[in-house]
């Protein structure tokens, strides 16, 4: 069992490439997007969609539970988002002393344009799987970080 747990723990290391933005990625007036604005912009979209349309407003302290991040950690990432264009605010329908997060029209770019990187870069690692082995990689993966959701790293035994 070790050794398997050794074997999983390289791996997921070994594939944080997957997040990590191309440096290449910059907005439309050259500044340089950072793996932190492309992760506030994916939660931001997760979050808006299981809620119902896309208009649905997101809050800070949701892109902090997200991305296990404490909020005033979401905030200054969330700060640089709107910073560069990414993100906007508006006040909270739901809550007046808050605000709701929306993604610019560049932000929906960089949304999309990420998914499709990641989604490119993993079809290119299974290409030569069967269609049974993706299924079952992808349920037993599912599983695995919906685990690691209920269990906090510092809680877990040794």
């Amino acid at each position: 069992m070790r050794h398997d747990l050794s074997a999983i723990d390289d791996a997921l290391l070994r594939l944080r490439r997957i997040w990590e933005a191309p440096s290449r990625v910059t907005t439309e007036q050259g500044t340089p997007i950072d793996t932190s604005t492309v992760l506030i912009v994916d939660a931001i979209t997760r979050l808006r969609y299981p809620d119902g349309p896309a208009h649905t407003p997101v809050h800070i302290a949701e892109v902090a539970t997200r991305l296990d991040v404490t909020p005033s950690t979401a905030s200054r990432l969330v700060n640089k988002a709107v910073a560069i264009g990414m993100v906007s605010r508006t006040p909270s329908p739901r809550d007046p002393r808050a605000a709701a997060l929306h993604l610019t029209e560049e932000g929906e770019k960089l949304a999309h344009s990420a998914q499709a990187f990641r989604e490119g870069y993993l079809a290119r690692l299974v290409a030569r799987w069967s269609s049974s082995e993706l299924s079952v990689f992808a349920t037993l993966l599912t599983r695995f970080a919906n685990e690691g959701e209920q269990i906090e790293p510092s809680t877990a035994p040794r």
